[in-house]
């Protein structure tokens, strides 16, 4: 198995880099991974920022191959953990062992990224700032493979 992180803008808080590396870490036991930094917006209104980074994801992806893609985005599916090992299991299948993640920046992605991924998901109906999110996401991650392994991890 192999996965994409792709994030907008570079991780700049500390204990969020160190949460990051701690599950990226955890997560080599069951799949190859890759970060991939999409530049963030410096300056502007916040729909501009919003437009000029969903740009570059655009660009990215067009250039990008055909691994089924999840874009954690507030307006997605909410799901559980065994739901979210469930949606891994059926992209392995779908498409293959390679998947890609993308967490949009501060304003999140327009309409036309959420078009262009095969799947939305939201880990809560509540707003977080986007480099926490990156620490619950991979969490989640973890936690779905160790679910998909039958480990111990996980307590329902």
């Amino acid at each position: 198995m192999h996965f994409e992180l792709w994030l907008v803008g570079k991780t700049r808080t500390s204990w969020v880099r160190d949460g990051q590396g701690k599950y990226l870490d955890r997560l080599t036991r069951y799949a190859r991974h890759a970060e991939v930094i999409v530049p963030a917006e410096k300056s502007g209104d916040p729909v501009q920022i919003v437009n000029r980074e969903s740009e570059r994801l655009l660009l990215r992806l067009k250039k990008s191959d055909s691994r089924y893609t999840i874009l954690l985005d507030e307006h997605g599916v909410l799901t559980d953990s065994p739901g979210l090992a469930a949606l891994i299991d059926k992209a392995r299948a779908a498409r293959g062992p390679q998947l890609r993640f993308i967490i949009g920046g501060a304003y999140g992605v327009n309409s036309a990224v959420r078009a262009a991924v095969d799947h939305q998901l939201a880990l809560s109906r509540m707003t977080f700032p986007h480099e926490l999110v990156r620490v619950l996401f991979l969490e989640q991650l973890y936690r779905a493979f160790t679910i998909l392994r039958g480990e111990s991890y996980h307590h329902s």
